[in-house]
């Protein structure tokens, strides 16, 4: 609803500001399409426990940008919580990060939709704005040395399992 549109823009423009203070470490992706492994901050998963994004090298990550309020993410959520389980083993790690306001029902609504996953929390947009996200639900995917593959707003297409099980069968 527009009510929620405009928190996330106003949460992104908030976002823009800290972007300035990671600007030395995002300089060096400018003109290259965004890795996975700049900015160099970490996020907290849910138990508070901060994760960076460079853990994640030598994995194929399918990155999913998502909010409780947002219906069209339950759908992909559940759908990339089957793949995670299907291709985990092979070196798929899917990480759902939450654009929700500090205080939200994130790991209820975790538990639900995405059991399997691992949820991190983003709630001053700052990577979220770094990605450019602009829309919810949003899918980046990730090759395994953490080059940016796909990007896919709104529920992703077909297609993109096939991109999945390609990188985790290495080809």
């Amino acid at each position: 609803n527009g009510r929620n549109r405009g928190m996330i823009k106003r949460r992104l423009v908030h976002a823009l500001a800290g972007l300035i203070v990671c600007s030395s470490a995002c300089a060096s992706a400018a003109g290259r399409p965004p890795s996975l492994v700049a900015p160099k901050l970490a996020l907290s998963d849910l138990a508070g426990q901060p994760r960076y994004p460079s853990d994640f090298l030598g994995h194929v990550v399918l990155l999913e940008f998502f909010a409780t309020w947002c219906e069209p993410c339950r759908t992909s959520l559940a759908t990339y919580n089957e793949w995670q389980r299907e291709h985990g083993d092979k070196g798929l790690v899917v990480i759902a990060v939450s654009l929700d306001e500090k205080g939200a029902p994130v790991a209820g609504f975790a538990r639900r939709y995405a059991p399997d996953l691992l949820v991190l929390l983003d709630p001053d947009a700052i990577y979220a704005s770094y990605l450019k996200v602009r829309t919810l639900p949003a899918t980046y995917l990730f090759d395994r040395t953490g080059k940016l593959v796909s990007r896919h707003v709104g529920i992703a297409p077909a297609s993109l399992r096939a991109e999945v099980v390609a990188l985790v069968s290495g080809h």
